[in-house]
């Protein structure tokens, strides 16, 4: 009996390890090598650790270990239990994930941060300069591995019904990010980290983890409900409009006009254009469109007129105002590198027009 008892509770483990798989995309099971960041009680790393019994773990906290004793009640038996898996985990203590040692470099598969909190009394500010310190850490040390991120609902600024629905494509619609966020993909953007999917995170799956630091107490952190797993992969340094476009159309070449991603940062930027054939207006216009999308491809999505913009300009021209929609699905575009794709596309034009003496002037 008692071993038939053992075996029930061991299947029933599988079975929830793989509803948590099937629940959060698989996220963990690819590697065998994993740094959890930032574990509070610890309870989180001893949860993985007793469902991975394959994984080399490494398991963090930010504070020193009396420090962890005193202010977590759980900590001393969550601690004893990963010391008595030694051979195959580590616990370190004084772990800043906005400074990880470069000596880590491609040491892990996964790592996993589950509801960053920059501390104290927080707000938008406090947690974007965290995030932005943290993604520019991981990003000197992840290769061609994954950085997991577990945030609680609205949080990220993405959209969360297309996150449960899985519906990432939007056609001539614009992708509903929120501003009043820590817009997540935007900043780890601007350390070349692109959002590769989001799962919603269900606490539930997880029986032993409780998830802590709600005013720097041992207490449960009631954010689990809507929670969303997001998942950042490395991509590689590009800066040139040519070099970007050929880079996109590698994997997305034949993407579908007008249509964008829910989970991939988008910018807009305007151009100014005067016609001097004010009766081949319609001619040229077409002639400027195919060249954007000749030069840009798929990384410009939509080109608008700003019709409420209309007006003739001084000299008697007539002017157009053309709103242009970047977004790129294999590389994130941050606001730097979209500003400056936006100038090289401007100098383009300008060359462009001078050499086939077209009647548009770009102001």
């Amino acid at each position: 009996m008692d071993e038939l008892r053992s075996l029930f509770k061991d299947l029933e483990k599988r079975i929830m390890w793989m509803r948590f798989d099937y629940c959060h995309g698989g996220l963990f099971s690819a590697g065998r090598r994993v740094l959890i960041l930032g574990d509070g009680n610890l309870s989180f790393s001893v949860a993985f650790a007793n469902a991975r019994p394959e994984v080399e773990l490494s398991a963090t906290v930010l504070e020193h270990e009396s420090a962890l004793i005193s202010r977590y009640q759980s900590a001393a038996r969550m601690l004893t239990h990963l010391r008595s898996l030694s051979h195959r985990v580590r616990v370190l203590f004084g772990v800043d994930a906005r400074c990880l040692p470069l000596k880590w470099k491609n040491r892990f598969d996964d790592i996993i941060w589950n509801f960053p909190h920059p501390g104290g009394k927080t707000n938008l500010r406090k947690s974007r300069q965290l995030m932005s310190a943290v993604f520019k850490s991981i990003s000197s040390i992840l290769s061609s591995g994954h950085f997991h991120v577990t945030l609680a609902r609205n949080q990220s600024g993405l959209d969360h019904e297309a996150i449960v629905r899985r519906h990432f494509f939007k056609s001539n619609s614009l992708p509903a990010h929120s501003r009043d966020s820590w817009q997540i993909a935007y900043l780890a953007a601007e350390w070349n980290l692109s959002v590769e999917d989001v799962h919603p995170f269900d606490p539930h799956l997880l029986p032993l983890y409780s998830a802590s630091g709600y005013h720097n107490r041992d207490q449960i952190f009631h954010s689990c409900c809507g929670a969303e797993t997001i998942t950042f992969v490395l991509t590689p340094p590009l800066f040139s409009l040519k070099a970007l476009k050929c880079y996109e159309n590698e994997l997305f070449a034949d993407k579908e006009p007008g249509c964008f991603h829910e989970l991939k940062p988008f910018f807009r930027h305007d151009i100014s254009i005067l016609y001097e054939e004010a009766n081949a207006m319609s001619y040229w216009e077409s002639v400027l469109f195919e060249m954007i999308r000749e030069v840009c491809g798929s990384l410009v999505v939509t080109i608008e007129e700003v019709q409420q913009l209309r007006s003739i300009a001084p000299n008697g021209l007539s002017n157009r105002i053309y709103r242009i929609t970047w977004q790129a699905w294999r590389k994130p575009l941050s606001k730097s590198l979209c500003n400056a794709l936006q100038e090289q596309l401007r100098e383009i034009i300008k060359s462009t027009v001078r050499q086939r003496k077209m009647k548009i002037v770009l102001t």
